[in-house]
């Protein structure tokens, strides 16, 4: 680096007040459904780290919080593609990307798995949802440090460690988390870390509110995105030092975001266009417009008034004038009739979901009691007026608020959970039970009907049974560890691959989890654990030999012995596999005797 490059970083630095020695700069990625954000903070810069969120991207004049999350690749050279606001054409674009993240998510009567279906038909030959993601990823990272430089110089970029966290719903899968973040290192965003999108918006809403906390209040966080609506209450903990919350009961959520009013409203314009006519304005530049007009105006603008009027320019659909429909001259002139029907089941869905979590608040013994602001409206659609009105009118005597700059809470509450002393979430409420199938000895009454075997090593008669380690509503300390024990045996002279044991980890969602698996269909697999103790000292393992009438019992259910009828020497492996929870992600290890050794290895299946 030459003189005048040095004494441009030091200029740079000097002007952001920042110390040479502390060099720490977090970016934070929104990734949504319909739009996704970056913000920044430099951690070491008190008291917000400078927090910043980008808003501006190639291909417009117009500032925004967001770019579009959409991806239109070139047929004649796959490996070429527009992404967000470089795209201007409607036709055969990739939209709901990160809905296909999580297939096990299921749809609302209002999104059509044909939807889905067909965007699943535009990916590239060889590509998945998920090398989607990483391309739009790496886009979105190859815009965004550029855009972070011109605030420093490229030099003084070149100066911070940087680190990055990026935003999930809370009602994801792990599968879907873990895809996520191996999108994101693909794309070259590491080391990265995720936080709980609901979690992300707390941390930011809830600074307007620090004067007015006192331990035992109350907040709801509802997130109101594209995709999906996650929501979470928070009890307030402590205000001094610093903020502490922890979660009361479990998120809950669902996919009826806003994307859902897109669709409908360009069911609307299909019945308002004859047929013949609609084939060719659907893909045209024109529906383009239409459809940033309601995003941008009409969505945000709508307040419930039913004399409202938004008028939508539609050139090229070679309209008939249709007065009583507001049909004139290539002009539709949308009443607030019009735009409330098709906001309305949208936002009955909300509402349903919002009552649910105050309700499960209630049955807590806590109530939403913060008499200044209880319930937080966060995320794109979270600044809807339509929606705040109508959450005031169903939950009256709560206070509802949306914070400013709402659109950006999810970025930028994501970057503050880096910065020292900010609010933090000290414990989590699990979502699913988790569990795993074991072995235990056949009884009558517990196992009748289900399928028995011998255990090889101790010839008595098994039965498969679920040993559910956490169930819903559990309160988890953040980083806390949770152990399930295990029990295994090893031949003698075991090789290397006899000493990894597969372990398989499962979740349910019923509200009682089953004893047996075959008894619910939601019991599904979350992960797959191998065990690896090849390396741990035979210091930590018990000898044991078989006896007579055990080896007798085991040649009867099929299993060759590896020595004569006096027995048979084996060792005894005792073990921990330890699972604790971050904000959105399980973290797996393995104890013996209390003490880490060996290693595990998590494989998620979509």
């Amino acid at each position: 680096m030459g003189d005048s490059s040095v004494a441009t970083v030091n200029r740079a630095l000097a002007q952001l007040n920042v110390n040479r020695d502390a060099k720490r700069l977090v970016v934070a990625i929104d990734f949504g459904t319909t739009y996704s954000g970056i913000a920044y903070c430099f951690p070491d810069l008190p008291p917000d780290g400078k927090l910043t969120a980008i808003r501006k991207w190639p291909g417009t004049h117009v500032q925004a919080a967001k770019v579009p999350t959409i991806v239109k690749y070139d047929k004649n050279d796959w490996g070429k593609y527009e992404w967000g606001t470089l795209l201007k054409s409607a036709e055969d674009h990739i939209v709901g990307i990160k809905l296909l993240l999580d297939p096990s998510q299921k749809l609302p009567w209002h999104v059509p798995p044909t939807d889905l279906n067909a965007t699943m038909k535009l990916l590239p030959p060889f590509k998945t949802p998920k090398n989607v993601a990483t391309d739009f990823m790496r886009s979105l990272k190859a815009h965004g440090m550029p855009q972070i430089a011109t605030n420093l110089a490229q030099d003084a970029l070149d100066l911070f460690q940087v680190e990055y966290v990026m935003s999930v719903p809370a009602v994801w899968s792990d599968a879907a988390k873990n895809a996520t973040l191996e999108a994101a290192k693909a794309a070259g965003i590491s080391p990265v870390t995720l936080i709980k999108e609901p979690e992300a918006a707390a941390l930011y809403s809830i600074r307007q509110l620090d004067a007015f906390l006192t331990p035992g209040d109350v907040i709801v966080i509802c997130d109101a995105g594209g995709g999906t609506v996650d929501l979470i209450s928070y009890e307030i903990e402590k205000v001094s030092p610093s903020l502490e919350l922890r979660e009361i009961v479990p998120g809950t959520g669902d996919t009826v975001g806003s994307i859902a009013l897109n669709r409908r409203f360009k069911a609307v314009l299909e019945a308002l266009i004859p047929s013949d006519r609609w084939q060719k304005f659907k893909d045209s530049r024109a529906m383009v417009k239409a459809s940033q007009q309601f995003e941008n105006e009409i969505k945000l603008e709508f307040s419930g008034d039913l004399n409202e009027e938004f008028y939508v320019d539609l050139p090229g659909a070679d309209l008939d004038d249709i007065p009583e429909k507001g049909l004139l001259g290539n002009e539709w002139k949308m009443t607030g009739r019009d735009v409330k029907a098709i906001f309305d089941p949208v936002i009955a869905d909300i509402l349903h979901l919002i009552q649910h979590q105050v309700q499960a608040v209630q049955r807590e013994g806590k109530a939403v009691r913060l008499t200044e602001k209880a319930i937080f409206l966060v995320g794109g659609f979270g600044s809807s007026e339509y929606l705040r009105k109508e959450v005031e009118r169903v939950h009256e005597g709560i206070k509802v608020a949306q914070p400013d700059d709402a659109w950006a809470a999810i970025a930028k509450g994501a970057a503050l959970s880096k910065m020292p002393d900010n609010a933090v979430v000290t414990s989590v409420s699990a979502v699913r039970h988790y569990g795993v199938e074991c072995g235990a000895m056949y009884d009558k009454v517990i196992d009748k009907g289900q399928p028995s075997y011998y255990g090889r090593f101790t010839g008595e008669r098994m039965a498969h049974r679920m040993s559910w380690h956490i169930t819903i509503g559990d309160n988890i300390k953040r980083n806390d560890k949770i152990r399930l024990g295990f029990y295994r045996h090893l031949p003698e002279n075991f090789t290397a691959n006899d000493a990894v044991f597969k372990s398989t980890l499962y979740d349910c969602v019923d509200e009682n989890a089953p004893i047996h698996r075959s008894k619910s269909r939601n019991v599904k697999v979350n992960c797959v654990l191998y065990a690896d103790v090849s390396k741990v000292p035979l210091s930590k393992f018990s000898k044991r030999t078989r006896k007579h009438s055990q080896a007798l019992v085991s040649k009867r259910a099929g299993f060759p012995s590896e020595t004569d009828d006096h027995g048979e020497t084996y060792w005894e492996v005792t073990y921990d596999l330890v699972i604790c929870f971050d904000s959105a992600v399980m973290k797996f290890s393995m104890e013996l005797d209390g003490e880490t050794l060996g290693s595990v290895e998590a494989r998620f299946e979509q």
